[in-house]
């Protein structure tokens, strides 16, 4: 006999729908979502209590948000020294609690035990594919810049619930609870950095001489950071891919005219043959044909291609980018395949610059590569 499921999720963004239900199809199947979402107080504490001074003098500060001061509470408790030293802080957040109910095939879990840990994880995937895609129609009507598509540490707890008595058609949910299991989630380290060690002085040495001699930031570092934010941070695997492969194109781009430079080139040897100003080609040039194909072999000596490296930015990067771009595709994209897009970009990106510079022994001018 099938039973139904319902996974609680609670995420820190506000969709402001005013307890709604919504039945839908997901997958060939019915799903049914309720969104409560209010307002919350969060209480941070950002001194150690073991060290707060017992006699020291406190002030409360009580700061409204000039827009709506009945929505935005923001209380500062801090300690008067000559430099006052803020102990907590008690602010108005926006929280929403999402509950997902969708059939299952098979008996329904016992009512006294505890499903095993496989079973519980099934079900919070299963209902949180659904609420990513409820997320993702909702953002698609609002434009909403705070609402995200979340992942399962987005939300510190999850309940999972089971029924066998329920009612459930294209338009009517109705169900009789027969057990409910909760599991908190810490977040994890990269989302905290609790476990960062302190920065020692060499890298703080490292930090001021960047500093003090206005080392550029470049594009490609940025784009790569945000990258890897967007994976691990937000859980936006799809946005993360095609930003690792951007940055590939910016860096390859911007390497390419960097070689030519440094070696007195002024123009390049497209595919068909016609030579264009370096910066002309560089910008009109195919990816694969003339930025990695001729022009890299040119500078090169040698083709990029045949390496393992490559292999795997292609598969891992380039393919996944184009499914995103020009498909619509990988919707379900994971954390993996996020993580595998990145580290392959990262590797590519090096090989290519070795290839290059080892290139300068190895060819002369603008022409073809030497045989």
């Amino acid at each position: 006999m099938p039973h139904l499921a319902q996974v609680r999720f609670v995420f820190p963004f506000r969709l402001p729908l005013a307890a709604s239900e919504f039945i839908f199809n997901f997958e060939g199947a019915r799903a049914a979502i309720v969104v409560h979402s209010r307002l919350a107080l969060r209480h941070t504490v950002f001194v150690d209590p073991r060290l707060r001074l017992a006699n020291a003098q406190r002030k409360k500060h009580i700061f409204c948000n000039p827009a709506d001061q009945t929505q935005h509470v923001r209380t500062l408790v801090f300690v008067q020294h000559q430099t006052p030293l803020i102990e907590e802080m008690t602010d108005t957040v926006a929280v929403t609690q999402i509950d997902v109910s969708f059939e299952r095939p098979g008996d329904c879990p016992p009512d006294n035990e505890r499903p095993s840990e496989q079973l519980l994880d099934e079900v919070r995937a299963s209902g949180l594919k659904r609420v990513r895609y409820f997320v993702r129609a909702y953002r698609n009507r609002t434009d909403e810049p705070d609402v995200f598509v979340p992942a399962l540490p987005d939300s510190p707890v999850v309940e999972v619930s089971f029924s066998r008595q329920y009612s459930f058609d294209d338009a009517f949910l109705k169900f009789q609870t027969a057990s409910t299991h909760t599991t908190l989630f810490a977040e994890s380290v990269e989302r905290t950095g609790i476990g960062k060690p302190i920065a020692d002085e060499a890298a703080c040495l490292t930090l001021a001489r960047q500093l003090r001699a206005a080392t550029p930031i470049t594009m490609v570092h940025e784009l790569m950071i945000d990258a890897s934010q967007l994976s691990t941070l937000h859980s936006n695997f799809r946005l993360s891919i095609v930003l690792s492969q951007t940055a590939l194109e910016v860096f390859l781009q911007r390497r390419l005219e960097e070689e030519c430079t440094q070696r007195g080139i002024a123009e390049l040897e497209g595919t068909s043959g016609r030579r264009r100003p370096v910066a002309e080609a560089l910008s009109r040039g195919s990816l694969e044909s003339d930025l990695l194909g001729r022009y890299a072999q040119q500078l090169a000596g040698r083709s990029v291609k045949d390496c393992g490296q490559y292999q795997d930015w292609y598969r891992y990067a380039y393919m996944p980018r184009k499914e995103i771009i020009h498909k619509g595709g990988l919707v379900d994209a994971s954390e993996e395949d996020g993580k595998r897009a990145w580290q392959s970009v990262m590797a590519y990106t090096a090989v290519l610059d070795r290839l290059l510079i080892a290139g300068r022994s190895t060819t002369s001018g603008a022409g073809p590569p030497h045989s």
